[in-house]
């Protein structure tokens, strides 16, 4: 299991957050969430523990597994949710304009990391029916 250079994650059992930084190619420093240094472990033992899911890997806004496909689908993570930027972008629109345009945002925030050209061309299509709109 390949792990990023640091992430936060809990134990299985319990809401407690915990910041991993690797510190060289062997070892993970642990930290608590206030910053305070616990402990040293081995990369192995790591990636292990979080394979069994003793440990679980949480993403930074939610605490919640980044293969929350319901809540938070990883092709619509970033520094901010797609959501929150469409919600953003879409609040004073129409309601058709502000779907449409709603999901020109989403297809092509995640096209790298899901749909590649297709969704590029869905984003498209959405957007040619605002304009299309717009010019009636």
């Amino acid at each position: 299991m390949s792990l990023p250079s640091e992430f936060k994650f809990r134990p299985k059992h319990t809401e407690n957050i915990f910041i991993a930084k690797e510190t060289d190619t062997d070892d993970f420093t642990i930290f608590s969430k206030d910053d305070t240094q616990l402990f040293k472990t081995p990369v192995k033992e790591l990636a292990e523990m979080i394979g069994k899911g003793e440990w679980v890997i949480v993403d930074d806004k939610y605490g919640k597994s980044p293969s929350d496909n319901v809540n938070h689908p990883s092709h619509y993570q970033g520094k901010t949710e797609v959501i929150e930027i469409i919600e953003q972008a879409t609040k004073d629109l129409p309601g058709f304009q502000a779907y449409c345009i709603g999901n020109v945002l989403k297809y092509v925030m995640r096209h790298q990391k899901k749909g590649g050209m297709e969704d590029l061309k869905k984003a498209s299509w959405y957007l040619n029916k605002v304009i299309g709109g717009e010019n009636e």
